[in-house]
């Protein structure tokens, strides 16, 4: 899973290409988009958030969370400087084809691709079966390399263990 924050989208993409080329045994890759509402710049050495934060005690997480509600996290302001401001955050997931070699991660349909929101509304229902689809493949992988070597069957089929 890569996290794109402090990256823009397009390098983040080149790394999944990279680790689908580099290591074509992967299942299953993602990323976490992390967009910002407001480009984040410096508040300059002549402001005054830098001195005031600097004489006020460090507040406690209770302190700091106190007067915060559920859709107040998205935008933190210091003396009139905006520190962070968030516009939504999206999950993708991509998981390979069945009979392909590697991740297609170019392809945007399908079933082999999913996306989803964690911010400003949460919607995970097509990542929920796209991770469900990664698992499968993980646990067909997993009893495909114990069957290539000899482990004892007996011990795949018992309970809690792969549905073969």
């Amino acid at each position: 899973m890569e996290c794109a924050f402090s990256q823009s989208n397009c390098n983040v993409m080149h790394k999944l290409n990279a680790y689908v080329r580099d290591i074509p045994d992967l299942l299953v890759v993602g990323k976490i988009l992390v967009k910002e509402a407001e480009r984040y710049a410096s508040p300059g050495s002549d402001s005054s958030v830098a001195p005031q934060l600097r004489l006020s005690n460090t507040m406690t997480l209770e302190e700091w969370g106190h007067d915060q509600g559920a859709d107040d996290f998205h935008r933190v302001v210091v003396d009139g400087h905006t520190w962070f401001s968030l516009s939504s955050v999206e999950i993708h997931v991509w998981t390979r084809r069945t009979g392909r070699s590697e991740i297609e991660i170019d392809q945007l349909d399908g079933g082999e691709y999913a996306v989803g929101t964690l911010y400003p509304t949460v919607n995970l229902g097509d990542i929920n079966r796209i991770f469900q689809r990664g698992l499968q493949l993980i646990k067909e992988d997993t009893f495909q390399e114990l069957v290539a070597t000899n482990v004892d069957r007996s011990l795949l089929h018992q309970e809690n263990h792969f549905d073969r």
